[in-house]
């Protein structure tokens, strides 16, 4: 499920972080994976610690992990060791072990019984073998003792006591009893919690990869706890947030939390919620997290390709003799599987007509050719692909996307970042398309850090998918924040106000509920800080009350594309609007530009919806009865409204006529146009009414 580690500290990042922190202290099903270093706040040595091991004639210091490297197996075992040696080490274990019953619980042990007297423990794993954990009939050492009983006619055993291994235990290993049944268990877990352990050896990393699969299975989380990276390899794929702080400070936190939700809710389990709440929790904190993309142009091939098809096959290829420019002019199969860009001598008189050789020889590409000197061009040239089309000499089209969102429309803005990147990374653009979140916008953030690019060379597209508010016709920031429109834009645009000030053009679309457009006078005003402002020239908002953002992301993507490598007009806009059939059905637009009036896109389909004005139902407007009318066949008719109309692209409202009849009884009834103002567009068949907002 993890696409990548998410690293959250509670200073920089005190939102997410807290987020983390419910989520654990919602969690029932709990699998701890912990090791010595919880042990550290309590006054216990540390295994990389230097100790003294002396008795008789053995005198050393070297840290205990260097003594548990001796006695391994691969080393000998303790059988290797000389008796000083290994009573030398005995003796400093067993100092050990009494120190670690004498020591204060820590605070993630008191959090660790906690949750294990409220019945949320599934299992806990830990490569620490100093009994700390008082509570054993969950807890598992991965790293088992192997004290052996001495043999009864046997001085000593030999064996290290207390004895513990440098790797896992045979029952420990993939595919063992122990391992299975473990594995098993953490089927019933929605958090696999590591703290106080490194994730650096294969050994354990191949167990939290086990038991993150069935975590994760479960849509739920794995997080870490520690102030430093937990390593491992491929630790990013299988952890899904990594909390920069102590175990111990962090289980304090996570108590507070949990004491929170007990006064809150008066009982745990409520704050718990069902099953499928909890999973779609971890899931929801996992994925709504959205990174920026940066999208790099494609550099050019420096060896010659056909600049209309990229073909790079130096054999079929033509080489203009003026301006170097390639072209395709056969293939590489037989002639009647290919279509080259070029057929040569298409339209060459015959009577003039030079050898294939010496045309390929004095090539000239149709952009070179002097039409008015030398005539028609004399060869075929296939049209050039869609995404090919640009002026030639010019710089590839370039873009900044900024995407500001509430945190419960993550999955919208997440869709379009995916969308517009995905256009823009199809055509070899180079783009940036960043999320923001608004609840965390006060929070001090660079965004869109280290930006280079060179000023008027890149449009700026600024989204704002949100809660369009009835009451007050404000836009939200937060659950409990609205500001009215132009405080909103001032807002969220001041943190990337040098960026935007540099572009090309700069155009806001408000993809939430339409309610602040249809307040005059909030739109009035709106304009008016249109006019000063020196952020935006232009701003798209939608006018149905109720309305999804996803209706519109098709819409915006194909936007960005269409007017890439230009100033994004008003026509360009419309058009793409009326492209996108999800979008033009489900809300008209607002469009307000500097210095210019603002005017409503109304869909205007003739059959149900013409002049921007919905058809009364058939039913209520015409009392014939279906039942007495039969046509000539003999067969009754469906009964609907009939549409003829006179509408041009560009006429005035006021000159359109549109008849409507029933289509049962023939009745006709005119409708009244001539108090309206604007007029018709069309676009790929469709119509719509450009209407001013403010009619005089």
């Amino acid at each position: 499920m993890s696409s990548g580690t998410k690293v959250y500290n509670f200073v920089s990042q005190p939102d997410q972080f807290k987020t983390v922190l419910d989520a654990i202290a919602k969690s029932e099903g709990i699998v701890f994976l912990c090791g010595p270093d919880l042990l550290a706040s309590s006054g216990m040595p540390s295994l990389s610690q230097t100790s003294t091991f002396c008795h008789n004639t053995f005198d050393s210091q070297l840290p205990l992990s260097k003594m548990i490297v001796d006695c391994s197996e691969p080393n000998g075992g303790p059988s290797q060791l000389s008796d000083d040696q290994l009573a030398a080490y005995n003796k400093v274990m067993a100092a050990r072990r009494i120190q670690a019953r004498g020591i204060p619980s820590s605070p993630f042990h008191q959090y660790f019984h906690r949750v294990f007297a409220l019945k949320r423990v599934v299992k806990y794993l830990t490569t620490s073998f100093d009994a700390v954990e008082v509570l054993r009939k969950r807890v598992a050492e991965i790293k088992r003792a192997t004290s052996r009983p001495p043999a009864p006619a046997a001085k000593a055993s030999r064996r290290l006591c207390p004895a513990v291994l440098n790797s896992m235990a045979s029952d420990m290993l993939p595919g063992a009893r122990l391992r299975n049944r473990i594995v098993a268990a953490a089927k019933n877990a929605d958090l696999l919690l590591i703290a106080g352990i490194s994730l650096q050896s294969d050994e354990i990393m191949d167990l939290v990869r086990e038991i993150a699969e069935q975590v994760h299975r479960r849509y739920g989380g794995v997080v870490y706890i520690g102030e430093q990276p937990s390593g491992g390899r491929g630790s990013k794929y299988h952890v899904d947030f990594h909390l920069q702080m102590t175990p111990d400070k962090c289980a304090g936190h996570i108590q507070s939390t949990m004491n929170r939700l007990e006064d809150a809710d008066t009982s745990m389990e409520s704050a718990v919620g069902t099953e499928s709440e909890k999973a779609g929790a971890w899931c929801e904190i996992i994925n709504n997290e959205i990174e920026s993309l940066f999208l790099v142009e494609e550099p050019e091939l420096n060896r010659p390709q056909c600049f209309l098809c990229n073909t790079s096959l130096e054999e079929c290829l033509l080489k203009c003799r003026r301006c170097g420019d390639w072209l395709c002019y056969t293939g590489p199969y037989h002639t009647n599987r290919t279509a080259p860009c070029v057929v040569l001598q298409m339209f060459r008189d015959e009577a003039n007509k030079p050898s294939i050789e010496m045309e390929i020889d004095a090539f000239c590409c149709m952009y070179c050719w002097n039409h008015s000197e030398e005539g028609p061009y004399p060869h075929s040239v296939k049209p050039a692909p869609w995404v090919a089309v640009q002026e030639r000499g010019r710089p590839a089209p370039r873009m900044i996307m900024i995407i500001y969102f509430l945190d419960q429309f993550w999955p919208q803005a997440k869709h379009l970042r995916n969308l517009v990147a995905g256009k823009w990374a199809g055509r070899g653009w180079s783009a940036h398309v960043e999320p923001v979140r608004l609840e965390n916008l006060h929070e001090p953030r660079n965004i869109l850090p280290n930006f280079s690019w060179d000023a008027k060379t890149y449009n700026v597209f600024v989204i704002y998918i949100t809660h369009g508010i009835s009451s007050s016709k404000g836009y939200q920031i937060s659950p409990t924040e609205l500001y009215p429109a132009p405080q909103f834009l001032e807002y969220t645009l001041t943190p990337v106000r040098d960026i935007i000030l540099q572009a090309n053009h700069s155009l806001a679309i408000f993809a939430c509920c339409g309610y602040p457009f249809l307040e005059p006078q909030k739109v009035w005003d709106l304009q008016l800080w249109l006019n000063r402002s020196i952020f935006i020239n232009s701003i798209i908002g939608c006018l149905n009350e109720k309305l999804s953002p996803a209706f519109l992301l098709s819409f915006i993507g194909k936007l960005t594309t269409v007017s890439a490598d230009d100033r994004v007009y008003s026509e360009d806009a419309m058009n793409s609007w009326m492209s996108s059939n999800i979008a033009v059905s489900h809300t008209d637009l607002i469009y307000l530009q500097r210095l210019s009036p603002p005017v409503m896109w109304l869909f205007s389909p003739f059959d149900t919806r013409p002049l921007g004005k919905e058809l009364p139902h058939i039913l209520t407007a015409c009392k014939c009865r279906r039942e007495e009318m039969v046509t000539a066949q003999g067969k009754q008719t469906a009964k609907v409204w009939k549409v003829s109309h006179n509408a041009t692209i560009g006429m005035p409202l006021s000159d359109v006529r549109v008849k409507v009849s029933c289509s049962i009884c023939r009745q006709m009834w005119v409708l009244p146009s001539e108090h309206l103002k604007g007029k018709v567009y069309s676009h790929a068949g469709l119509y719509c009414s450009v209407v001013p907002y403010f009619a005089t």
